[in-house]
């Protein structure tokens, strides 16, 4: 198998999930498309890039954030990537004004999981994302086409959210962590009647663990480098 389009992409949103995800493409493009040989691999680019302008909560100086997403794909299309993704769900609010001034294609962490969301038997879904994702409305768009119903979630379950965010920050993670996270999943999901999109790459890589293997949870950052990996070849 031979992927012929290099793929880019942008971290720093934070690190950490930067490096997950890059070890992500690695795995599935060993598990789904057979790659053994180094050969067989797709050429991948990261750019970590250090953010200023962002906290616990998400976004907080957008100018900033914006100029360096833009520089960050700028930096990718001189490297010769051709498609990319930014990790980073609520950086995807400024999509509709990057996505014309890139020459790379831009695959959305949140657009990636549509297909998949409609095909669940479920009519309503939660979104477990930062605080600014949540002021930005950014899966509201994804419930009006999926047909979904959007269900907010409740002051207690977002706060608990933040905090497991904040935690999927750190450098090193630990089962108490993940164990909170599955409860939430629970929790939000009402046992598996609701689905539950995971909106935020700290959470991505909190659930690495197996959680999202449960038949209605649906991670945008693992449907995204899947649809990256199908597009390099």
């Amino acid at each position: 198998m031979k992927f012929k389009r290099t793929i880019g992409l942008i971290g720093g949103l934070g690190p950490f999930a930067g490096a997950y995800a890059l070890n992500r493409l690695f795995e599935m493009a060993a598990s789904d498309y057979g790659c053994e040989e180094d050969e067989d691999f797709p050429e991948i680019i990261l750019s970590s890039v250090p953010f200023k302008g962002t906290s616990l909560a998400g976004l907080q100086e957008n100018n900033a954030v914006k100029t360096a997403l833009r520089d960050g794909l700028y930096l990718l299309e001189d490297c010769g990537a051709k498609l990319a993704t930014i990790l980073c769900n609520s950086s995807h609010v400024f999509l509709p004004e990057l996505v014309p001034t890139s020459n790379i294609e831009i695959v959305s962490l949140i657009d990636s999981v549509l297909d998949k969301l409609k095909s669940f038997e479920t009519d309503s879904f939660c979104a477990l994302c930062s605080r600014s994702a949540r002021e930005a409305k950014l899966f509201e768009t994804l419930a009006a086409r999926s047909g979904k119903r959007l269900v907010a979630l409740s002051a207690q379950q977002a706060e608990l959210t933040d905090e497991l965010i904040g935690l999927g920050m750190r450098a090193t993670l630990c089962g108490k962590f993940v164990a909170e996270l599955s409860g939430l999943i629970e929790s939000v999901s009402l046992k598996g009647r609701r689905a539950v999109v995971i909106g935020c790459t700290e959470l991505s890589r909190l659930g690495s663990g197996g959680l999202k293997a449960a038949p209605y949870v649906i991670d945008t950052l693992d449907e995204a480098l899947a649809l990256l990996l199908k597009k390099a070849l």
